[in-house]
């Protein structure tokens, strides 16, 4: 990242942030003091900037232009063919005109650097209204058995035991301080990571089709198992049945009533 930021900071219209989320102060600056940056950077302590943005891991990249919107975002280190296609085929075109001013975020535990993010997250207001905490409890649980730790992914974010749910948390009991709607903190969390942040999808697109394949495999199964009973019971050969015992003869019966006498 640094050779990035040296092949675009005499730009007066670029600007690059590294933003630390995870390491501890004290580690953030040893880091710097010692390998030393030549850009601006900056600590999300509760991890709402990274929320916002909705960051899956570090290091993860973002282009934002002036008006906020994401250009373009990569997760894992930037080297080699992706260094070229971040500077070569995002960065410079977007420069070219000079209309506006474009950033890069980055976001990153600071020895692994995550990238550049220029458009900071507004702060909570301090005048929120004090809600009853064990209703507010129950709602934030509520709220959180339904969204997905992106970082576990097969745990919700409030059985989870990874920061980020735990921020994702701390990000739903303060919008619920606020006044948001179940819906409305839903609704945030999909916009920032698509439906897969929900632990059940919505059932609308392609998603229908995980709500009734299971279905459609059961039913499925049902009629290949049908299939299979069928063939079986018509490749058996029946069993054998023992010819049908001859009437007697009057002889033969004459006989045995002389046996049954004597």
């Amino acid at each position: 990242m640094l050779q990035l930021h040296q092949l675009f900071k005499d730009d007066p219209n670029f600007v690059m942030i590294g933003v630390n989320y995870q390491d501890k102060l004290p580690d953030a600056q040893q880091y710097l003091k010692e390998y030393g940056t030549t850009f601006a950077h900056m600590r999300d302590l509760k991890g709402q900037l990274a929320i916002d943005y909705g960051v899956y891991g570090v290091p993860e990249t973002f282009v934002i232009d002036q008006q906020g919107k994401i250009r373009y975002k990569y997760v894992g280190p930037v080297t080699g063919h992706m260094y070229t296609t971040i500077t070569q085929k995002v960065i410079a075109p977007l420069l070219k005109g000079r209309a506006h001013q474009h950033s890069i975020l980055m976001f990153m535990p600071i020895r692994l650097a995550f990238a550049v993010i220029v458009v900071l997250a507004t702060p909570w207001s301090l005048l929120a209204e004090v809600q009853d905490e064990t209703a507010l409890d129950i709602q934030v649980r509520e709220i959180a058995k339904t969204l997905r730790c992106t970082v576990c992914q097969t745990e919700n974010i409030w059985e989870s035991g990874a920061p980020l749910a735990q921020q994702m948390r701390d990000v739903v009991r303060e919008r619920l301080k606020l006044g948001h709607s179940p819906e409305d903190i839903k609704e945030y969390f999909l916009s920032r990571y698509g439906d897969y942040i929900m632990m059940a999808p919505p059932k609308h697109g392609v998603n229908w089709l995980l709500w009734v394949s299971p279905f459609i495999l059961l039913l499925g199964g049902g009629l290949l198992l049908y299939k299979e009973v069928i063939g079986w019971v018509r490749r058996t050969p029946a069993t054998p049945t023992a010819p049908p015992t001859p009437p007697l003869d009057e002889q033969a019966r004459q006989r045995l009533e002389r046996e049954r006498e004597s």
